[in-house]
């Protein structure tokens, strides 16, 4: 004879049984019960993926239980439609809407999780917490109606958040006496002075070019008047001290610049113009822009000669035309080093 049972062995079809056990579990909060029913399933190798699906089915026909029009959507035999029955009584609508949807959950999120044994296990932890919430939604009544049904002569003590609330109300009101006089200054003093951390960044940075003898904008002229130096007549060598006092005044300002300005070429003329020349044109336009007019108010506080000008220009002599094509690489290295052309001679060699 054939029996149920060697059907469903033969066929590797997972047994409805093991879905009845879990709903039970589930119902009676038995955590140990359900994880267990569920490693029996995995150790006689059926898929994780499957059983969620069939408990989710599952949960699917103990709804359509509930309801004698809708009984006729269960397609199973009679006395598997009287479990379904038996167990549907059991089960609160609301637990099986809850479980329907973290039934859900966890098809949808199956194949993305890394651990598929985990994310079932979470599953079935759900479902048995799910009676135990709302277990203890009654108990919660019955001791909120336990507290309520004392003697109407007995004096109820406050609750511990209820003394908490008023601490902190009594705590605020303190506040408020204490803080509010406070921001009224008493009388015959001044208020104390308010400040920014602008001006004082501002301070700090005009008191340390002070200190580092730089020459800032405006504040030169100032600088050069209090130095008591007497004027002296403007010639090579009296120029060559003042721009050496103003280039040493910028070495704070980076290795770039003091580059710049020990490389420059000066020339004093006789009608006191100071000719600068530079290496390029990028190096004349940042001296331009930032120390042109610094050196005028130096040369000016130092020498008695009024009509003292500085003119920049770019040293052409220094401007070499770099060589790209092969002929004027060897023109180069011709002009460079001149026994080039024998050798090339002497070896039969071209350049093309």
């Amino acid at each position: 004879s054939i029996t149920y049972r060697d059907v469903i062995e033969n066929l590797n079809v997972l047994d409805y049984e093991y879905y009845f056990k879990t709903v039970d579990g589930a119902l009676k909060g038995d955590l140990s019960t359900v994880l267990l029913t569920f490693n029996e399933i995995l150790s006689k190798g059926f898929d994780a993926y499957n059983f969620v699906t069939g408990l989710n089915s599952h949960f699917r026909d103990l709804l359509v239980s509930r309801d004698q029009s809708t009984l006729k959507l269960l397609e199973t035999t009679e006395s598997v439609r009287k479990r379904y029955l038996q167990q549907t009584v059991e089960c609160p609508v609301d637990f099986l809407f809850k479980a329907l949807e973290a039934g859900s959950y966890c098809d949808i999120n199956y194949r993305n999780s890394k651990n598929s044994r985990l994310h079932v296990e979470l599953f079935l932890i759900r479902l048995c917490s799910l009676t135990e919430n709302s277990n203890g939604e009654p108990e919660k009544k019955k001791q909120s109606g336990k507290a309520h049904s004392g003697k109407e002569g007995d004096m109820q003590l406050p609750s511990k958040s209820e003394i908490i609330r008023q601490a902190d109300t009594e705590a605020a009101t303190d506040k408020r006496i204490t803080v509010f006089p406070s921001h009224i200054p008493p009388e015959g003093k001044k208020p104390p002075r308010t400040f920014s951390v602008r001006d004082i960044i501002t301070d700090t940075k005009s008191s340390a070019d002070v200190k580092s003898g730089g020459v800032d904008k405006d504040s030169a002229d100032t600088d050069a008047d209090d130095t008591g130096n007497p004027a002296m007549e403007l010639n090579e060598d009296n120029f060559a001290i003042a721009w050496k006092e103003f280039r040493e005044s910028f070495n704070n300002e980076g290795p770039r610049i003091i580059s710049m300005l020990k490389s420059l070429k000066l020339k004093l003329e006789d009608d006191h113009t100071v000719r600068i020349f530079f290496t390029n044109a990028s190096q004349k336009d940042i001296f331009n822009e930032n120390y042109r007019q610094r050196m005028l108010r130096l040369l000016k506080s130092r020498f008695p000669e009024d009509d003292i000008d500085i003119e920049t220009a770019v040293d052409v002599s220094e401007i070499r035309e770099t060589p790209y094509t092969d002929e004027q690489k060897y023109n180069f290295l011709k002009s460079k080093y001149p026994r080039m052309k024998d050798f090339i001679k002497a070896f039969n060699l071209d350049f093309t």
